[in-house]
């Protein structure tokens, strides 16, 4: 019952489109651009900081390199300045571009079906997490715990789902300062056991 149909997980493992369902079913994203072209990019950036807000950038897909001794290199969330997009070549692969999320903490989401198992992540208790938990140094550092779920943000997962025909996922969201849910993405058939592991 809660392993996904293969081509539910195909539709939806595209973060473009899941951006794109996140919306048309009511969940808040981050203003978002998707580019290769330095001006656009560089044109969001300087909007964001014109309105006191940082600029984060993220792939399209998960990439992983092979460091030999030093274990696995993971492309992770990284805050952006201009001056950095004009000194390299963005034409060689998409990136996604967001207004940065003033974060209260951030939510790892489980769906199976109906159900929902939703822990609150305290990323903002450590610098090196701050931008992406996953840099922090020990999971267990990041008082994970239990949270409700709000009925419009549960609504909208739902339509969501039923969009990409999901019975299984693992959802990413920002809490803001003002305790508004942002949907930052999906793994249809993402790892969540280490939730349960530091809660």
């Amino acid at each position: 019952f809660v392993i996904n149909g293969y081509e539910g997980i195909l539709l939806s493992e595209n973060k473009v489109a899941q951006m794109a369902v996140a919306r048309s079913s009511e969940l808040k994203v981050p203003q978002t651009i998707v580019s290769t072209t330095a001006v656009d990019i560089v044109n969001f950036i300087e909007k964001n900081r014109k309105e006191g807000k940082s600029t984060i950038t993220k792939g399209l897909y998960l990439a992983m390199w092979d460091l030999g001794e030093d274990g696995l290199g993971v492309f992770e969330t990284e805050r952006v300045t201009a001056q950095e997009i004009l000194a390299n070549d963005m034409t060689l692969a998409p990136h996604i571009f967001q207004q940065e999320i003033k974060k209260l903490f951030e939510v790892r989401l489980t769906v199976m079906g109906g159900s929902f198992f939703a822990a609150a992540i305290d990323s903002q208790l450590q610098e090196e997490s701050s931008v992406d938990y996953r840099r922090t140094k020990s999971f267990d550092d990041l008082n994970c715990r239990h949270i409700d779920v709000p009925d419009d943000v549960r609504e909208g997962v739902l339509k969501f789902n039923s969009y990409f025909n999901l019975i299984f996922g693992t959802f990413d969201f920002i809490v803001d300062v003002d305790g508004h849910w942002y949907f930052l993405e999906v793994n249809p058939m993402g790892q969540f056991l280490w939730v349960e592991h530091v809660n």
